[in-house]
């Protein structure tokens, strides 16, 4: 307790005698001292020094004594420059060792500033403004000072010779200066700082903690801390004149962060897209720092828990990784400046992004990439927001090699299509729907090859609607199709189908929004090596179907198609053409070989008539046909454009319970005509202007022999010419079902002839046929048949008779003349 009592009087004393010191010093050589500072201030100085005010005072920054300067004011040397002001302070303190004072010795611990400005400038020539000491060294007199202390100033700086300007706010700051070193601790608000055309620091908050020493036009720093709003980073190295030779280190910093606080040009690479995570990196700047030319920048970086975000598409990385490096080339600008990314790792929202990749020339990205990576492709759809897939599922794996330009704007499109691409990819669960088509696709697999524009598939397994099928081969121009840079692409390869329902693939082509629109897409192109085992089309079923289908501006084509269909064979070459909008035209050669006529009447739904139907008609067809059809806009057939020549035979042929048949039944039995079989019809039929031409041809059927011709409209009026065989109509097996034939024809010879035939015409319409005698082929044959007996005789008179072999004149005479149902007929 005595030793506290002891320590705490010694302390009362001290600060007594300080005081007591003080208080003598204040009022006894306050003035003295004042004097003999300002004295030794415009000695060693050869401005002009403005001091209104100058007090002393031993307690404001004791233990130091203080000059106290109001107001005070010093203006720039005059060589070289206009006078303007160096210095101004609202106050201003000179702090001193008192001792120091009265030792005569000069050195000024601390200059304090309040409420200052200060005014740095370069000009021309690179003189600066503020060489205001004397430099006599023979002076002993001369002011030393230690440190500087600024509080809430104003530091201005130009420099013209390389277009530098700096106006910093300093908060607070301390430069201890010795020798030629100095430390600066200073905590400060940038408004501008301005080099070589670039402003690189404009309103940004700014501390720093730096050594520097000076030897001559060198300026070394040492290790230096400095934050740059949130950012931190560590910089040493050296100046020598404009020679820079710099490192500069940042740990754990965020991206984000730095991006911001970049200059605006470096900002305005980075202004497409978002950039989170945190970087370490060790960078080296080298060379001359000039107007016209930029130091060598070096730098290796290193990002984890990294995230990329595009402005206009959402597109986004997440949990990036990577290492790399810059370097800014050899010409030391955006041009030929290079980032590499090593071990890139990243995800997608439910798959990958890895791989290696270099960005060069920041003015105009150019990518160079080796890539692999998963997506979904509900996510990658996103990023096509005009693509024409709806409802897009799946999965993709890719393995990319990417040589191009990339911009994260509308450029993109033309860049990538100009870009030298490659890429393996593989695919599967694949779902979506075309625009508005009502049709759903699925593709189970599929793997191909992308190649710049080209898309070379291997294999696939796909499914639209209920139609199966796999294809491989090669798909030209879809990127830039699905890009929107092209309107159409070209398919082509081998299609391989389980199952194929045309009508609902026919479809497809319904995907526009406009209202006019052709019945043939105009997105497409095709050249396809087809082989379907089930192929159909409404009621027609065809199986094995192979050959190969063209689809281009002059319309598809089906070339060498071969099928099984209708129990038979088919094969068949056709142009479909669309030479006016919505109206299309149908050329087609046919070969049938021993299709079912039945199966063919059924498939084709009658044929759209109602003369002869599916019930009606047996037999096996084979047929050489040339089809020309015509349908008008929403498929409306053009009967009137229709042309059909046919070489038809129709083997082992049966008519069932056929109506314009059994009106033969005043001849013919009607049983026998309710079921007729014939073995073989043979004929060239022709259908054009909406007349179906029957040449003439013989129908040898199981009731009788029939010699048929004639016209058949498709208003369904008939004209047929019909020729029987009298001598099966007069046979013992129609005379017992038709007795009333002995009384019409007359009595049998032994030979069973009278006459060869009976001709018949079928006329009207179809429901309602009138059947008659053909008067006049009957007279005809009747005629035939006398001239041949005429000449019977007269040759038998002439040979036999009057042993002549040569024909006498006949002599006048009267003519033999035969009525017919009231005409007189004249055989000659």
């Amino acid at each position: 307790m005595r030793i506290v009592k002891i320590i705490f009087y010694l302390v009362a004393i001290l600060i007594s005698s300080i005081i007591a010191l003080g208080l003598i010093i204040d009022i006894f050589y306050s003035d003295n001292i004042e004097r003999s500072v300002v004295k030794k201030i415009q000695e060693n100085i050869i401005s002009e020094i403005n001091l209104p005010s100058v007090s002393f005072t031993f307690w404001e920054h004791f233990p130091y004594s203080s000059v106290k300067f109001n107001d005070i004011l010093i203006k720039e040397i005059d060589d070289g420059f206009s006078g303007d002001t160096l210095l101004y302070a609202k106050e201003a303190y000179a702090n001193f060792n008192l001792i120091d004072i009265l030792r005569k010795d000069y050195i000024i611990s601390r200059i304090y500033i309040d409420d200052g400005e200060i005014n740095i400038r370069y000009n021309n020539e690179g003189k600066a403004n503020f060489m205001l000491f004397k430099s006599d060294t023979t002076n002993k007199n001369q002011v030393t000072i230690k440190d500087v202390f600024l509080n809430e100033s104003n530091i201005n700086y130009i420099r013209l010779s390389n277009n530098t300007y700096i106006d910093w706010d300093v908060s607070q700051g301390i430069l201890e200066i010795k020798k030629n070193n100095i430390n600066i601790n200073a905590s400060i608000t940038s408004n501008k700082l301005f080099a070589h055309k670039m402003e690189y620091l404009e309103n940004k908050d700014c501390s720093f903690s730096t050594e520097i020493s000076f030897h001559k036009d060198t300026l070394i720093i040492r290790e230096s801390e400095l934050f740059i709003e949130d950012v931190k980073l560590f910089l040493k190295g050296s100046i020598i004149r404009k020679h820079l030779e710099l490192t500069v280190q940042a740990k754990d910093q965020k991206i984000r962060s730095i991006i911001n606080y970049m200059p605006d040009n470096f900002k305005k690479v980075c202004q497409s897209f978002i950039a989170e995570g945190i970087i370490s990196c060790n960078a080296e700047i080298k060379g001359l720092s000039s107007a016209s030319q930029n130091p060598a920048l070096n730098m290796d970086f290193n990002i984890i828990n990294g995230g990329f975000e595009l402005k206009k598409i959402p597109f986004v990385l997440n949990g990036i990784r990577a290492s790399g490096s810059v370097n800014n080339g050899k010409d030391a600008n955006f041009e030929t400046t290079s980032i590499n990314f090593s071990e890139f790792q990243s995800r997608t929202n439910k798959g990958f992004l890895n791989g290696n990749f270099i960005v060069t020339n920041l003015n105009k990205y150019f990518l160079s990439a080796k890539l692999d990576s998963k997506w979904d492709l509900s996510e990658l759809n996103h990023y096509f927001q005009d693509s024409p897939f709806l409802e897009l599922t799946g999965n993709m794996y890719l393995t990319t090699n990417y040589q191009g330009h990339l911009a994260f704007n509308n450029k993109f499109k033309d860049y990538f299509l100009a870009s030298t691409h490659i890429s393996k990819v593989k695919a599967n669960d694949i779902k979506f729907k075309y625009i508005n088509s009502p049709l759903y696709f699925s593709i189970d697999s599929t793997s191909f090859n992308i190649e710049d524009k080209t898309i070379s598939i291997i294999n696939s397994s796909i499914d639209i609607s209920q139609s199966s099928f796999s294809f491989s081969g090669q798909i030209e121009s879809f990127i830039s199709y699905l890009l929107k840079k092209n309107k159409k692409f070209h398919l082509k390869g081998d299609m391989i189908a389980s199952k194929m329902l045309f009508s609902e693939l026919a479809q497809i082509s319904n995907v526009s929004n406009e209202v006019k629109q052709n019945t043939f897409p105009d997105w497409v192109t095709l050249d396809i090596n087809t082989d379907i085992n089930n192929f159909i089309y409404n009621n027609f079923v065809a199986s094995k179907l192979v050959g190969k289908v063209q689809y281009n501006k002059e319309g598809l084509k089906g070339i060498e198609l071969i099928a099984n269909s209708l129990d038979g064979y088919i094969h068949t070459n056709f142009t479909l053409t669309e030479p006016t909008r919505n109206y299309l035209v149908l050329k087609a050669g046919v070969e049938l070989d021993k299709i079912n006529i039945r199966e063919s009447f059924a498939s084709f739904d009658n044929f759209n008539q109602e003369f002869i139907r599916t019930n009606h008609i047996n037999g096996i067809g084979t047929a050489e046909l040339d089809v020309e059809a015509h349908w008008k806009p929403s498929f409306i057939f053009n009967e009137k454009k229709l042309k059909v020549k046919s070489h038809m035979i129709i083997e082992e042929g049966e008519l069932i319970n056929f109506d314009p048949l059994e009106n033969l039944s005043s001849f013919v039995s009607i049983d026998d005509l309710k079921h007729v079989k014939f073995s073989t019809l043979e004929n060239t039929i022709e259908i054009e202007d909406e007349v179906v031409t029957i040449p003439a041809m013989e129908i040898k059927s199981s009731a009788l022999s029939v010699f048929l011709s004639g016209t058949h409209t498709f208003t369904q009026e008939i004209d047929y010419r019909i020729k029987l065989l009298l001598s099966e109509l007069l046979s013992n097996t129609f005379r017992k079902k038709n007795t009333d034939l002995d009384n019409e024809f007359g009595e049998v010879d032994s030979e069973g002839q009278i006459f060869n035939t009976v001709y018949l015409k079928m006329t009207g319409k179809t429901d309602d046929p009138k059947i008659s005698f053909d008067g006049l082929k009957i007279k005809e044959d009747i005629q035939k048949g006398i001239n041949t007996e005429l000449e019977t005789i007269k040759t038998i008179i002439n040979e036999d008779i009057l042993n002549r072999e040569e024909f006498i004149e006949d002599e006048e005479g009267q003519d033999v003349i035969i009525e017919w149902e009231g005409e007189q007929y004249n055989p000659k």
